[in-house]
């Protein structure tokens, strides 16, 4: 959603935007959680809390991010093993990549929420993402031709 809302303003958020972005991203992925048995969100609210804090020492986001991401199967968190891009007004610079990777790691674990480390290149880091992914899911998940013979 912020992509598209980036794009839609020609700008990046000013701090008192930054509430409604994360909420609208929540929304998003409930919704299409409505319509599918699995659904893979590129961000979520933690990112938006995380940016609040980094860019607008703004920590009023984090509660209600941290508890909506405990309601995720799994969460996955990018190595910083491949060469940073530039991506029009979204990204900050090769610079933030370290201490974002930092305090999301740091807030997932103040409150408890494990996570998947996905490495490597192509597909190597394709396989990294799915073992995490399927780790999570096992337990509660069946393809639609088990349920079908169950």
């Amino acid at each position: 959603w912020l992509r598209h809302w980036c794009e839609q303003q020609g700008r990046t958020p000013r701090p008192d935007e930054q509430a409604a972005i994360a909420a609208e991203q929540t929304r998003r992925i409930e919704v299409a959680c409505q319509g599918h048995d699995i659904v893979v969100a590129d961000t979520t609210a933690l990112m938006t809390a995380i940016y609040s804090r980094l860019l607008f020492q703004d920590d009023s986001l984090m509660d209600t991010a941290l508890h909506t991401q405990r309601l995720y199967a799994v969460t996955l968190v990018t190595a910083n093993d491949l060469p940073w891009q530039a991506d029009g007004i979204q990204r900050d610079g090769a610079h933030v990549r370290g201490p974002v990777r930092q305090m999301v790691i740091a807030q997932l674990g103040g409150a408890g929420l494990a996570y998947g480390e996905v490495t490597g290149t192509g597909t190597e880091r394709l396989a990294s993402a799915l073992r995490h992914v399927q780790a999570a899911i096992a337990p509660v998940w069946k393809p639609e031709a088990d349920r079908n013979r169950a």
